[in-house]
């Protein structure tokens, strides 16, 4: 959460995944769903990690198969 604050849920992220908008959310991995809104700036080691804008200094790894698509998307969000 952008509080740094952790969620548990009895639902899979699929559930989650298919309930936001896919315009700001994004699987970038198997166990992370984010909000693109708040990607301050992407790493880029091998599949590379996501880091936020808030408070908490969390980093998010990123799927090696799913980082260009997460740069495409967010280069259309940054056009909108």
């Amino acid at each position: 959460m952008a509080n740094g604050e952790a969620l548990m849920a009895s639902k899979g992220l699929k559930h989650f995944e298919t309930l936001l908008p896919d315009t700001f959310f994004y699987r970038c991995h198997q166990s992370h769903l984010v909000n693109l809104n708040f990607i301050k700036k992407i790493c880029s080691k091998e599949g590379g990690s996501i880091e936020f804008t808030k408070k908490n200094k969390t980093q998010v790894p990123i799927a090696k198969k799913r980082k260009v698509e997460l740069m495409e998307r967010i280069s259309v969000l940054a056009r909108a």
